[in-house]
């Protein structure tokens, strides 16, 4: 496989695993449920494409984040939707305040998370996100049937999300 290629299954995994900040960040400052979901895609897409200029160690929320910003402020440019409501300053300290600590902590619910997920459902996280394993080939490892992966790893990103949001209702994350 490519370095592209992997780079792109690695940032594409971390865009899952933070999608949910990345849209409370784009909320901050969009109101548009809508466009938001827009930007939440063209960042999505621009994180792929610039896969290989992630620092693997770095933090991904606050990378994609950025990307994010840029796409927020040349789409309301393209569009010539109302008026730029935060000057470039201030968007850079949204970003800043809104990720300090938040990133780490997050990973750590995460982890956390992972943990208490049975052997078997640990092992597919690990194969398909940790070595960036298709479906298939995680299917292969674990001796079971690609459809029923999918449907394995449908259930643990929900079981994982709702563990993380759960952990974050509760205050866990400071």
């Amino acid at each position: 496989m490519s370095r592209q290629k992997e780079a792109e299954r690695y940032v594409q995994a971390q865009f899952v695993c933070h999608q949910d900040v990345l849209k409370g960040f784009l909320s901050s400052l969009e109101r548009d449920s809508h466009f938001v979901e827009d930007l939440l895609q063209e960042t999505y897409l621009t994180v792929s494409r610039k896969a290989l200029d992630f620092r693997p160690g770095s933090s991904f929320p606050k990378w994609a984040c950025a990307i994010a910003r840029y796409k927020w402020l040349e789409l309301r440019r393209r569009e010539a939707r109302l008026p730029l409501l935060y000057t470039d300053e201030a968007v850079e300290q949204c970003i800043v305040d809104h990720f300090e600590g938040v990133g780490d902590g997050r990973v750590q619910l995460l982890e956390s998370c992972i943990e208490k997920l049975p052997a078997t459902m640990k092992r597919l996280v690990e194969l398909t996100y940790g070595q960036g394993l298709k479906p298939a080939e995680s299917a292969r490892e674990l001796g079971w049937n690609p459809p029923s992966v999918h449907v394995a790893l449908s259930r643990v990103r929900a079981s994982l999300r709702n563990c993380v949001n759960g952990k974050l209702g509760a205050g866990q994350e400071e």
